[in-house]
């Protein structure tokens, strides 16, 4: 569907913002709608459609246009049409969400290092979302997914993420962003841990798992494949 000639629309990662300049003339009192429609794609899951409406003036469409470029539309006018009066209160700003049945299948994946004795490594746990819906969390702004990482045994955390806190000493909660996609494409947040090694521990192995109920709605509800959401952080690991 193309977008209207009187509309310019601006991409970002969490979707795209479109502003319309209607160019009829309407009399207090009255009432107009705009007919618009929307088609969900292919990476759709549980996306938020935010729309406002205020009178034209050179000052309210400079403060409408986003800081980024722009696309005109080459589409049919996007006109209002004549309305009767709703029977709710009006607002000039609505939002709502739109649910869509579709899939988002998260993996999970960690390092394996090797050291000796009073050595320091860097280590890293990666959350993937493999599609094919992203993952944005619009409206709760909430991560997209949280991550409990366990430190193997004779190691300590040497330096942790900014989004990672620490529960126990040997257990660290992570938080992704509250997007975790790349416009429908694969994605993947990594978090990157340097960890010192105290011990060397042959096969010295820790658990790192997705917080599947996490969530709102919770990653079961959505992903097909959860015995893909643990990992294993291993440090030395074994040759034999």
């Amino acid at each position: 569907m193309p977008i209207p000639s009187n509309c310019k629309s601006t991409n970002a990662i969490t979707g795209r913002t479109f502003l319309c300049v209607p160019d009829e003339q309407t009399a207090p009192g009255s009432h107009r709608t705009l007919p618009l429609k929307f088609r969900t794609k292919d990476m759709a899951l549980f996306d938020r459609v935010d729309y406002s409406a205020q009178p034209y003036s050179e000052q309210a469409l400079a403060e409408a246009r986003p800081g980024r470029a722009s696309t005109p539309g080459t589409g049919p006018e996007l006109n209002l049409t004549p309305a009767a009066a709703p029977s709710d209160e009006l607002q000039p700003y609505r939002s709502f969400t739109v649910k869509t049945v579709n899939q988002a299948d998260y993996r999970l994946t960690a390092s394996t290092v090797s050291g000796a004795a009073g050595d320091t490594v860097p280590v890293t746990v990666t959350v993937h979302n493999a599609g094919p819906a992203w993952v944005a969390s619009l409206s709760a702004g909430e991560p997209a997914a949280t991550v409990d990482i366990d430190i193997p045994i004779g190691t300590s955390v040497a330096s942790a993420p900014d989004n990672c806190w620490s529960q126990s000493e040997t257990r660290y909660h992570c938080n992704t962003p509250t997007c975790l996609t790349e416009s429908g494409k694969p994605a993947a947040h990594t978090f990157p841990f340097t960890l010192h090694i105290h011990e060397a521990i042959p096969n010295a192995t820790a658990r790192a798992a997705l917080s599947n109920d996490a969530y709102e709605p919770p990653v079961r509800t959505f992903d097909p494949d959860l015995t893909n959401n643990t990992a294993a952080l291993t440090v030395n690991p074994s040759t034999s």
